[in-house]
């Protein structure tokens, strides 16, 4: 099976990094203090994937990214279903504060959160691109015994435009990116992939949508997308987009104590078609903030 890795090469050079020094990049003087970089853009497939843009190569959809993410009507940006992620930073490392140290805004409500795990790396190798190890941080369901920590979805080009995506997981299981009547974008499988399949993996959280039985909307079932309690992008928990540097953990649970990170990675971390109305579980990113800058 052919697999998609899209690599981009730095537009800034970052600070030499490790956990046991403290050597960070001082943002040079004029620069926009709230301006991220994207490094990387992966999405999954999706309704709003194709939608308002159709890039026919990985740096035109990275370069998209970057200007909606930079905007100044601020808008979101979609990660599609599983595994679909984002990779930014701000050209500067972000010194831990022991609290809240950076934001990721998304467009969660009540009953409408669409969780992604929000992972952190250090430059160690100070080569300027996210090439090192990356530490989750830590959220409310990290614990929980039903989260799948090695979880693989492969997504398929579908054979003809206005079809859904199908997809097949690492444990058997298989399903599709339905289509939604109003996203009529002739393809969700993203226009600069020109793979016949892609993989995508990560860590999958305990499924949070759910259709309400005592409700109807007017397309039938009422879905609702609960919150999790707190540590995830895209949700409406406690605390809901402002997140510490302070949470990061290694793949074995252990605290990291990491002075200070240079990349932030989102990735949408439930794998869930919710009906006619609302199609796929896919976080999205709306702006992102150093809220230690100038501190």
């Amino acid at each position: 099976m052919r697999r998609i890795i899209m690599f981009f090469a730095a537009t800034a050079v970052l600070c030499a990094c490790n956990k046991d020094e403290e050597i960070t990049r001082p943002t040079e003087s004029g620069d926009d203090e709230q301006r991220c970089i994207v490094y990387e853009y992966c999405p999954a497939p999706g309704q709003f994937i194709n939608q308002s843009f159709e890039a026919s190569s990985a740096e035109e959809a990275r370069l998209y990214a970057e200007q909606t993410l930079n905007a100044e009507r601020q808008t979101y940006l979609s990660l599609g279903g599983f595994g679909g992620y984002i990779v930014v930073g701000f050209g500067r490392s972000i010194v831990s504060s022991g609290d809240y140290d950076f934001a990721v805004a998304g467009n969660s409500f009540s009953n409408s959160s669409e969780p992604g795990i929000v992972y952190v790396m250090q430059d160690e190798n100070a080569n300027g691109v996210p090439d090192d190890i990356w530490y989750e941080l830590r959220g409310s369901e990290y614990d929980n015994d039903e989260v799948v920590a090695s979880y693989e979805v492969t997504y398929m080009r579908p054979e003809s435009d206005f079809q859904p995506v199908e997809w097949r997981d690492n444990m058997g299981g298989s399903g599709q990116i339905e289509r939604i009547t109003v996203h009529q974008q002739p393809s969700y499988y993203p226009s600069w992939i020109t793979a016949e399949s892609y993989t995508l993996r990560g860590k999958r959280l305990p499924t949070n949508a759910y259709i309400d039985p005592d409700r109807q909307s007017d397309n039938g079932d009422y879905w609702v997308l609960s919150h999790f309690d707190w540590g995830y992008a895209d949700n409406a928990g406690e605390n809901g987009d402002k997140f510490r540097i302070a949470d990061a953990a290694d793949t074995e649970g252990r605290a990291v104590n990491l002075r200070y990170i240079d990349f932030i990675k989102v990735q949408t971390s439930v794998n869930a078609q919710c009906g006619p109305l609302v199609g796929e579980l896919s976080t999205e990113v709306c702006r992102f903030r150093d809220l230690t800058y100038n501190k």
